[in-house]
């Protein structure tokens, strides 16, 4: 009986590390601060808005606008730039890693 086959080290690379290079490479930090975010539970998805934790707050994400600084710049300046926030949302539902509650964030902003 012949051993198990293994992969090599010349196999192609994963879809997902091919998405990873590609987005640090067009978005750079704020590509990195999106995967962080999404690695550290920080993108949350309540019955009314979808919520990413950041350093020094939580920014709410809806209908592709985000409540940060950064991108009430960003859109005014260049539609094609995204805040990390916006970053984040989009990655976290295109691979299923959202922390969903189901609570209102409205309740959430009440014991804050």
């Amino acid at each position: 009986m012949s051993p198990p086959s293994r992969k090599s080290k010349t196999s192609s690379p994963e879809p997902e590390n091919l998405y990873t290079e590609s987005l640090l490479q067009k978005n750079g930090i704020r590509g990195q601060k999106a995967l962080e975010a999404i690695q550290e539970d920080r993108v949350k998805q309540y019955r009314d808005f979808t919520v990413v934790v950041g350093y020094n707050d939580e920014y709410i994400v809806e209908d592709g606008m985000c409540t940060c600084k950064g991108s009430e710049y960003n859109i005014k300046s260049d539609t094609n730039k995204k805040c990390w926030h916006l970053l984040a949302v989009d990655i976290a539902e295109r691979t299923g890693s959202i922390d969903y509650h189901d609570m209102w964030y409205s309740e959430v902003r009440d014991l804050l």
